[in-house]
């Protein structure tokens, strides 16, 4: 799916397009696809900076900059030959952030409680002393340099993608998130 502006304005000019109803809801359609999975610009307030959201308003970055660089990351990231990734359902995320004595007040964390478990893992556990990226928000951390690239997404709950192009780093990596990640 991208952003396609050249369709979404001829689409805008067929009187039956829901994409008017969206906007009447403050939400302006930039990437349109047949399936429905479409995506919007909050644009209630002009003070608000506007969110990135599908049809169902679920979050997807804190702008559409962001948003843009998110997707320009997870090309860079797959120019890497090797590719590891963990993940976690609710229950177990909330697990692993006891498990580590991470503050977890509802069940499987808030964000800001996860977000906090994911910086302390980049920096302690997994010894990647990288800055975080600016594009990161309060759901999405990115972390990279010329040999490796690191997203997670704290939405649900935790996934974590690491790419690099050494397999020993890769196996390493893997080793780490085997023991951090197993309960």
């Amino acid at each position: 799916m991208e952003p396609n502006i050249h369709t979404i304005l001829e689409l805008f000019c067929d009187e039956d397009f829901d994409a008017i109803e969206y906007l009447q809801q403050g939400l302006l359609l930039f990437s349109y696809h047949w399936t429905e999975a479409h995506c919007f610009l909050r644009i209630g307030k002009q003070e608000d900076n506007p969110v990135v959201t599908d049809w169902k308003n679920h979050y997807f970055a804190g702008s559409f900059e962001k948003y843009l660089f998110q997707k320009a990351f997870n090309i860079y990231q797959e120019k890497f030959k090797h590719k590891s990734s963990v993940g976690t359902s609710i229950n177990s995320c909330d697990a692993l952030l006891k498990k580590y004595s991470f503050p977890c007040s509802v069940c499987g964390g808030t964000a800001e409680e996860k977000m906090e478990f994911v910086r302390w893992l980049v920096v302690r556990s997994l010894d990647l002393h990288e800055k975080e990226a600016w594009f990161g928000d309060e759901l999405n951390y990115f972390s990279y340099n010329d040999h490796y690239a690191l997203s997670v997404n704290i939405y649900h709950s935790l996934l974590l993608v690491f790419s690099c192009d050494d397999i020993i780093w890769k196996k390493k990596l893997d080793a780490q998130l085997n023991s951090i990640f197993s309960q």
